[in-house]
């Protein structure tokens, strides 16, 4: 059964004190968790390296909405923005993740999994768009991409690749 969470104060308290948390997290801050397994495509046609060639037995996958929503308003009207994170678990190193959304113009439906999920984000014309590909054009010059070489340099076992062979996207079909 999935576990559904909320950011709370004591959290943010918690991750700041640590110092892994330097400012309030206010996207995607409600979802639902799930654990998971990856099974790798063990054909000889997967030439991907790292997690995409062992696959990985332990993960969550995490769907969240990108902000509260209102639950009435469909059509052009929707602000529900649903993401996609999946966490899996390697040996003697940090978990391997892959973050990835629609585009940040909403669902015109109640349906979470109305559209294919991509580390790739589509562009609009959206002013609200703009606005927030700006802000994150400040962090990165590749603001609507996530990338996916730390997922493709070491594998489940915590083993170096030598040279990774990584996809150049990803897109998540419900």
């Amino acid at each position: 059964m999935p576990l559904v969470f909320k950011q709370t104060d004591f959290m943010q308290e918690t991750w700041y004190s640590l110092g892994l948390l330097t400012r309030p997290k206010t996207l995607h801050t409600v979802g639902v968790l799930q654990q998971i397994k990856f099974v790798a495509d063990s054909s000889s046609a997967n030439t991907y390296t790292g997690l995409f060639k062992s696959g990985a037995q332990y993960g969550i996958a995490r769907y969240s909405v990108g902000v509260d929503y209102d639950k009435y308003a469909w059509g052009e009207k929707s602000n529900m923005l649903p993401g996609i994170a999946f966490k899996f678990w390697r040996t003697r190193v940090s978990s391997g993740n892959i973050h990835a959304m629609h585009s940040f113009k909403g669902n015109t439906t109640p349906n979470f999994f109305q559209h294919n999920f991509t580390n790739h984000l589509a562009t609009t014309l959206d002013y609200g768009f703009q606005m927030v590909a700006t802000m994150f054009a400040k962090a990165s010059k590749y603001a609507l991409t996530l990338g996916l070489r730390d997922f493709a340099t070491v594998d489940e076992a915590g083993d170096s690749v030598g040279t990774p062979v990584i996809p150049f996207r990803v897109e998540f079909e419900p």
